[in-house]
């Protein structure tokens, strides 16, 4: 079903492309930053078969699936700006609260994995670390930018059970080190923390956007911006397809990681201190220098 919505989504604004005469509108950089996306997203298909074959390995998976979505996004650093500065500043804004919903994504699909498989490498800790400072970044810079009524909802999303429960997460994971991640991970119940969190992320980020676009569509004059900031034809919508997309094939990689190890890592047998720690009530909840302030990702 998701496929179908995506590949949809893609047609619908490949013949919006093709029947307006947008892509002429663009300079030099937005054309070939739009020309990437499209190319990139016609690789989908491809990568479809290869997770289904099982030609692809764990770790060429999740960059390949980042490799998709991330120039999706970079082609809105490149639009022409709307006439409103302040309009201007709250896309930029809207569509980087999707950005830190995929960094759940990305965070989910290497725990996920981590899980079902009771390791964790050094180089997928760090990866798993800097999506979760990525997530922060992009709530701390951007959330002051958006109106009221669009922040609002997300400020109170934070204070809230489900907010709070992500975050204690993501801080007890990467305390608890390369040995200790999964364990803790799969203590935590990682997979439903995350998958809610994507959800109501989702809701959130669907109701910001639709605000938005009513404010900013009689100002969007040029055709490419229109096309960004309009509704189900827009880029934004392919974006929020392909973001759920791009989930559900990262999910796969906890199918190509091999057969599974014994259920003695993941329930806590091997490392009884740690899961005696956790049982105890103990938190594990000490934040890494590089997940309270990383630099800001390039955009």
């Amino acid at each position: 079903k998701q496929k179908g919505a995506t590949d949809a989504a893609l047609a619908k604004l490949r013949t919006r492309i093709s029947t307006s005469g947008i892509r002429g509108d663009l300079d030099g950089l937005a054309r070939e930053r739009l020309d990437t996306f499209l190319s990139t997203a016609s690789g989908l298909a491809s990568l479809r078969q290869r997770i289904d074959n099982q030609r692809i390995t764990r770790s060429d998976t999740y960059a390949a699936y980042n490799a998709l979505i991330d120039p999706a996004f970079k082609l809105f650093d490149d639009l022409d700006p709307l006439s409103s500065v302040r309009l201007d500043s709250q896309r930029r804004a809207v569509v980087d609260v999707g950005r830190a919903r995929e960094a759940v994504s990305r965070q989910d699909a290497l725990m996920s994995a981590a899980i079902s498989t009771g390791h964790l490498s050094e180089t997928e800790l760090t990866d798993f670390t800097f999506a979760v400072g990525q997530e922060r970044n992009y709530y701390a810079d951007d959330l002051g930018t958006l109106d009221a009524g669009i922040r609002s909802p997300f400020e109170s999303y934070w204070r809230g059970a489900h907010g709070k429960a992500l975050r204690s997460a993501q801080d007890a994971i990467i305390e608890g080190g390369v040995d200790n991640a999964p364990i803790i991970a799969a203590h935590l119940s990682w997979p439903s923390v995350a998958g809610t969190a994507f959800d109501d992320l989702g809701e959130l980020n669907a109701t910001a956007q639709a605000k938005f676009t009513k404010e900013a569509r009689p100002l969007a004059t040029a055709r490419i911006v229109e096309a960004a900031v309009a509704g189900g034809f827009g880029l934004i919508a392919v974006i929020a397809s392909l973001v759920v997309s791009v989930r559900i094939g990262r999910g796969l990689i906890r199918d190509l990681a091999g057969p599974r190890r014994e259920a003695q890592g993941v329930s806590g047998t091997g490392v009884p201190c740690v899961r005696r720690r956790l049982a105890a009530g103990d938190q594990i909840l000490a934040v890494p220098t590089l997940v309270r302030r990383l630099p800001h990702p390039m955009r």
